[in-house]
């Protein structure tokens, strides 16, 4: 028994030094690969590891077979740290939007905004928040889109 937990380290320890998951990611994952382990038998199906890819928040998994939690989780960090590397800038803006964006929705308002800051401990006024939004908005529609913060985020730092 001891020599299995010494291996769950081992896959934990290589995530951590190639990919940028942390514990508290894997911990995450956790009931995300339960609840699409519909039979609960340890393994996703392809069919539920792109619908567990999808929720993450990355394209489908694509051709993958039968898949266990570290496997889950290494295609995962695997896709995180191809999202986070090569200059892909506009991916990992992207990224950043779907973490915003839990809902799915097409566009996100100033109050989606303000939500997801106060989540990760950013305070925003609701005039703060209108402030920005309104900055990546187009025209006169209270909503922003992936493009358009992608747009207003490289503008701000340069990144066009």
């Amino acid at each position: 028994m001891a020599r299995r937990k010494g291996n769950a380290g081992g896959w934990e320890r290589e995530l951590f030094n190639k990919t940028p998951l942390t514990k508290i990611d894997i911990e995450q994952l956790r009931p995300i690969f339960a609840f699409y382990d519909t039979d609960s038998d340890g393994h996703l199906s392809p069919s539920q590891a792109s619908l567990a890819f999808t929720q993450c928040g990355f394209p489908e998994a694509g051709a993958v077979s039968f898949v266990d939690f570290p496997g889950f989780c290494r295609l995962l960090g695997y896709e995180k740290k191809k999202a986070y590397t090569g200059g892909e800038v506009d991916g990992r803006l992207r990224l950043t939007f779907t973490l915003m964006n839990p809902k799915g929705l097409h566009a996100l308002t100033s109050g989606d905004l303000r939500q997801y800051c106060a989540s990760i401990g950013i305070t925003l006024s609701a005039e703060q928040a209108d402030r920005i939004s309104e900055n990546m908005c187009a025209d006169d529609d209270p909503s922003f889109t992936a493009d358009s913060f992608v747009r207003f985020i490289k503008q701000q730092i340069s990144l066009s």
